[in-house]
């Protein structure tokens, strides 16, 4: 349970996989399936040469968003009758801790893969336990994460990739961190 989520949709988000520590969470995703067990790979593999199966999908602001777009297909608390939850009295951990989250949820995620390693493979399945990239695109809205830029040089000093995904009300995050685009 988080004291940071109402506990119904923490039931829901658990249910569908997300693995969540305070404010942040993982989940696998579809494509890192695919990748694994039908040698498929998502966009970016065709377009930036990543490899799929190495990639955290991943959020520091699981539910939070300022908007409430009806077409989102993540569940919101307007879906659920919870009142709107607001960004602003979050206690936000600090990024060295939101990464270290990241990559043990990550770990506790993939390892259900160790299960199935004649189908996959001893060196995939070491990959997989070594991601490259981080794709901050699971849920919420990642720039109403005050240390957002942080937490993405922290990444990239440990030698993974980023790709930030985001609903671009909050450009001004974006455009002050030059170190978004060398992710």
């Amino acid at each position: 349970m988080s004291t940071y989520i109402p506990e119904e949709i923490y039931g829901i988000l658990r249910k569908q996989r997300y693995q969540i520590k305070d404010h942040s969470a993982v989940k696998l995703c579809g494509w890192v399936k695919k990748s694994l067990l039908e040698n498929k790979s998502c966009y970016k593999s065709k377009f930036y040469g990543i490899e799929t199966h190495r990639c955290i999908q991943c959020t520091p602001a699981v539910i939070w968003c300022q908007q409430s777009c009806i077409f989102c297909w993540r569940v919101l608390p307007s879906d659920i009758g919870v009142s709107q939850l607001y960004h602003d009295n979050i206690k936000w951990k600090e990024p060295e801790e939101v990464l270290e989250d990241i990559l043990k949820m990550h770990r506790k995620v993939v390892m259900g893969y160790k299960g199935i390693l004649d189908r996959i493979g001893k060196k995939r399945f070491k990959e997989l336990l070594n991601p490259r990239h981080v794709a901050i695109s699971l849920s919420g809205e990642p720039t109403l994460y005050p240390y957002l830029d942080d937490l993405i040089n922290l990444f990239h000093k440990k030698g993974l990739s980023t790709f930030v995904v985001s609903n671009g009300i909050l450009t001004e995050v974006i455009q002050e961190n030059k170190d978004f685009a060398k992710g």
